[in-house]
C-alpha cells in the first residue's frame, strides 16, 4: 500500500480509501457480521482511510462503521465523515448544525475526535453560506480539538475555487469529488495542478461511476442522463463480450491517476477487499484500457447538473 500526504493537514492516507456507503445499504442490503470482516481485513491490507457521512443510509453507514471498526486501534486509523447533507434532499449548513451534526457523528462513530470533517455537497447550497457560515462554524470544532482537518466535497469541479479562493489559504485542506476520476470521466486531472498549488489533497470516489460501469448497472436513481446510461451499459457488454473485467480495470484506473491522493472504494464484503487490493496492485492492461476507452468515447466527460444551477455553469452535460 502507498500512503500520501493529504495536503497540508498533516494526515497521511492510503491510496485506496474504504468508502462505507456501501456498509450503509445505499447498494443494497450488507451483513454486519460481513461488513466488519471487510473493514479489519481492509486494516489489515493496509487501508487507514475510512469515509462516511451521516447521508448514506440515513445514518447507517456511521452507525455501521463505528460498529465495524470496535477493535482497531483507533491511532491507527483516519476517519472522515461529512455534514451538511441528510436523509432525503435536507440541506442544513447552519453553523447551528454544524455543532449537532458533528457530535451526532461522534457518538454513531464511537469516537471523540473526527480526522477529517467535509462539507458534503457543496453545490447544493450558496457559496456564501459555506464561506461565510459553514466553514467558521467547523474552523471553531478544529480550535476546540474536536477534528483534526477540514474539507470540502461535491460533483461540480468549478464549485471548489470559488470557496477557496475567498476563504484564508489552508483552511480547506482537502477536497473529495466523485465519478470525475473514471474511465468515462476523468475531468479531475485538469483540477490537479490547480490543487496542488494550493497545497489541498485530493480525493478520487466512484471509480466505477456509482455502478454506471458495473456489470449489473447503476440503480434506479442515478442521476445520469440517458445517453450515459445507454454508452456505458454497452461499454459493459462489450467488455464482458471480450473477455474483459471492467471493474477491474476502472479501479486500476481510478487509483493510478496521477496527484490523486487517495481513491475510495465502495467494498462491503472481505473479499471484494481483497480483490480490489490485488488489482491495485497490478499493472493495467493497455490494450484493455485502450478498448474501453473507446467505447466510452462518446460520452467522455459528459456529467449531469447536481445542485444549484448557477453551480454547474461548466458542467458538460448531455445536449
Amino acid at each position: 500500500m502507498r500512503y500520501n500526504e493529504l495536503g497540508q493537514s498533516g494526515l497521511k492516507v492510503s491510496a485506496v480509501g474504504f468508502g462505507a456507503a456501501a456498509i450503509g445499504g445505499v447498494y443494497g442490503e450488507t451483513d454486519l457480521v460481513e461488513a466488519k470482516d471487510a473493514v479489519h481485513t481492509s486494516f489489515e491490507m493496509g487501508i487507514n482511510y475510512f469515509d462516511t457521512s451521516p447521508y448514506y443510509g440515513d445514518t447507517k453507514s456511521e452507525t455501521a462503521l463505528g460498529h465495524c471498526i470496535k477493535g482497531l486501534p483507533r491511532e491507527e486509523l483516519i476517519l472522515s465523515t461529512k455534514l451538511g447533507r441528510y436523509g432525503g434532499d435536507t440541506f442544513d449548513f447552519s453553523a447551528q448544525r454544524v455543532v449537532k451534526s458533528v457530535e451526532q457523528s461522534m457518538g454513531r462513530l464511537g469516537v471523540e475526535m473526527i480526522d477529517i470533517l467535509n462539507c458534503h455537497d457543496i453545490e447544493f447550497v450558496s457559496s456564501d453560506q459555506i464561506i461565510n457560515e459553514t466553514l467558521p462554524a467547523m474552523i471553531k470544532l478544529k480550535e476546540q480539538g474536536k477534528v483534526r482537518s477540514l474539507g470540502i466535497t461535491g460533483l461540480p469541479l468549478e464549485v471548489f475555487g470559488r470557496v477557496i479562493e475567498a476563504v484564508p489559504a489552508g483552511t480547506v485542506e482537502s477536497v473529495l469529488t466523485y465519478c470525475h476520476g473514471s474511465l468515462n470521466d476523468n475531468l479531475l486531472l485538469e483540477k490537479v495542478d490547480y490543487f496542488r498549488s494550493r497545497k489541498i489533497g485530493l480525493v478520487n470516489a466512484s471509480p466505477a461511476s456509482m455502478a454506471l460501469l458495473a456489470p449489473n448497472g447503476p440503480r434506479d436513481w442515478h442521476p445520469a442522463g440517458e445517453k450515459v446510461k445507454r454508452v456505458c451499459k454497452e461499454a459493459v457488454a462489450n467488455a464482458q463480450a471480450a473477455g474483459i473485467n471492467i471493474i477491474k480495470l476502472a479501479i486500476q484506473y481510478a487509483t493510478q491517476l496521477e496527484g490523486i491522493d487517495s481513491c475510495l472504494l465502495g467494498v462491503a464484503t472481505p473479499s471484494r477487499v481483497k480483490g480490489s487490493i490485488a488489482w491495485f496492485e497490478e499493472p493495467i492492461n493497455e490494450e484493455h484500457l485502450r478498448m474501453v476507452l473507446g467505447w466510452l468515447e462518446p460520452v467522455h466527460n459528459v456529467s449531469w447538473m447536481s445542485g444549484l444551477p448557477e453551480n454547474n455553469q461548466q458542467t458538460i452535460m448531455e445536449s
